[in-house]
């Protein structure tokens, strides 16, 4: 038995559907946990509509970064073991690319929680959090076209819709950045992460970074659920 097939026959016996569904509770649960103990520099409690994901992460801000940071540590282990097992369970050309996609956001998700939102390691969260927003995006993308093209149809092409909403959440969370970055003059990174500043109460670009990560959650949740489910029957 060559290394693919152990490879393989590891995976068989791996529910990625459990990995899938351990990965999201994680993240999900030590989101709603640090954001519920979260004042930020003008005391103002935490709030999807005008605070971005980062912040809960923001050692000597957020009063229990460290649970924020070790849940996309420890949750981003879990969607890595979801992610090769899925990529072993699709198996075709299109499929393949989607795994290592999914693979590399796994890992920048880690690395997220590694490099946390403050000054001494933005470099490394700028790279990780933007690697984790655009691979993971792509990998529901590419997962989806493999889904619509699997003659076998493995997983429902009704799934497909959840693609294109994950796509389009983050087509506009781009264009919102970038909205907002060329109507500012003399942007200071540093004092945007340093200085309070008054926010809008529904900010666009906050918003659309969550609906980008609820939903690629969600999708990781749904094809989980799908697994399980199918591993029943």
């Amino acid at each position: 038995m060559n290394f693919r097939d152990k490879f393989e026959k590891l995976f068989d016996k791996i529910d990625i559907g459990i990995w899938g569904i351990i990965g999201s509770g994680i993240v999900l649960i030590t989101m709603l946990i640090t954001a519920l103990g979260y004042l930020g520099r003008l005391s103002e409690p935490f709030s999807i509509l005008n605070h971005f994901i980062s912040e809960l992460g923001e050692y000597g801000i957020s009063d229990i970064a460290i649970v924020f940071n070790l849940g996309l540590i420890i949750g981003g282990l879990a969607f890595l073991i979801f992610m090769v097992g899925l990529f072993q369970s699709m198996d075709n050309k299109i499929a393949r690319v989607g795994g290592v996609l999914g693979i590399i956001s796994a890992v920048a998700c880690i690395g997220v929680g590694i490099f946390p939102m403050n000054i001494e390691t933005i470099i490394g969260h700028i790279i990780t959090a933007l690697s984790f927003f655009l691979c993971g995006t792509l990998t529901v993308v590419v997962y989806t076209i493999s889904i619509l093209v699997d003659e076998e149809q493995r997983i429902p092409k009704s799934f497909s819709i959840v693609g294109i909403a994950v796509a389009a959440a983050f087509i506009g969370f781009i264009a919102s950045i970038g909205i907002y970055i060329f109507g500012m003059e003399d942007i200071d990174l540093i004092d945007l992460l340093t200085v309070g500043f008054d926010r809008p109460e529904v900010w666009a670009v906050a918003i659309l970074e969550w609906a980008a990560v609820l939903g690629i959650i969600g999708w990781v949740v749904l094809i989980s659920a799908y697994q399980l489910v199918k591993r029943t029957l």
